[in-house]
């Protein structure tokens, strides 16, 4: 869950067995009853009936993108989470859609799939977004069960030459006009206004988004960095950053808290581990 302190709206992340992440969006922080569906992604493939499942959401802890997101378009409102989905890891971001529609024109938030974090070859338990954005890049980190903590830089570059990409996004994002159809409605009732405009913008049943969109009007290009790859806690369960995003702990099956600072040099090493005095009465 995450609060816009200027538009004063409270948004609501949450991802079922099914691999399906909704967002609902609130607009009355007095009355915390009634929400509104944003948007319904599918963020992997749906586990196998009795599978082992491993799920996690959170949103962008800062207050708005960094700096060098909001040079390329990225709106200062952007909603932005991290998700963990069984055996993969990555950040989904929203981008601004108008539509046309019979009483006049509206926008609306669409999320689109940002970047992924590979390199995992187990469930991935745990994701944590380091506060701290103004060093210009976003930090992420992972707990998998194949025993390692994993960190990520995730950039957004700019002017071509600062680091490899495929395209050139310095210029602004037009924004998505959306026009009114029926054919994306299926055999439901056709609704009006702007019902028909929100409508027409959402995914179909399923709610899946394609994984290389990248590229689209309205979004920009991320480029992920496995900065770290530590062995901790023999298998890692919950990773979690403090509030300056300089120090990283992790907890998993040793019962052992395991500090973590980032150095200089933007590695991260281990810094001190914690572990519980446990005394037997004689």
């Amino acid at each position: 869950m995450t609060f816009n302190t200027e538009t004063r709206h409270t948004y609501l992340a949450v991802i079922n067995r099914n691999a399906q992440l909704s967002v609902y969006e609130n607009d009355q922080p007095e009355n915390l009853e009634n929400w509104t569906e944003m948007d319904k992604v599918n963020v992997c493939d749906k586990p196998a009936r009795g599978e082992e499942v491993s799920f996690k959401v959170q949103f962008d802890p800062n207050l708005e993108p960094c700096y060098n997101a909001l040079r390329l378009g990225v709106p200062r409102d952007s909603l932005a989470v991290v998700v963990a989905s069984m055996n993969r890891a990555s950040l989904w971001r929203t981008k601004e859609i108008s539509h046309n529609v019979t009483l006049g024109s509206s926008t609306s938030k669409e999320f689109y799939l940002a970047c992924r974090f590979e390199g995992h070859r187990s469930l991935v338990r745990d994701i944590a977004w380091a506060p701290g954005n103004v060093r210009g890049y976003d930090i992420v980190a992972t707990a998998c069960k194949d025993g390692f903590i994993r960190v990520f830089k995730v950039a957004t570059p700019g002017k071509a030459g600062e680091e490899p990409r495929s395209k050139d996004y310095a210029k602004l994002p037009e924004k998505i006009v959306v026009p009114q159809s029926s054919a994306e409605n299926g055999g439901r009732n056709t609704p009006s206004g702007i019902g028909a405009g929100l409508a027409s913008a959402r995914p179909g049943p399923s709610g899946s988004r394609a994984p290389d969109n990248q590229g689209k009007e309205g979004e920009v290009l991320h480029v992920v960095t496995e900065v770290s790859k530590m062995p901790a806690n023999r298998v890692p369960w919950s990773v979690g950053f403090d509030h300056d995003g300089q120090v990283l702990g992790s907890t998993g099956d040793d019962g052992k808290l395991v500090l973590w600072r980032r150095e200089p040099s933007g590695v991260w090493s281990k810094s001190s581990e914690l572990a519980m005095a446990m005394s037997v009465s004689s």
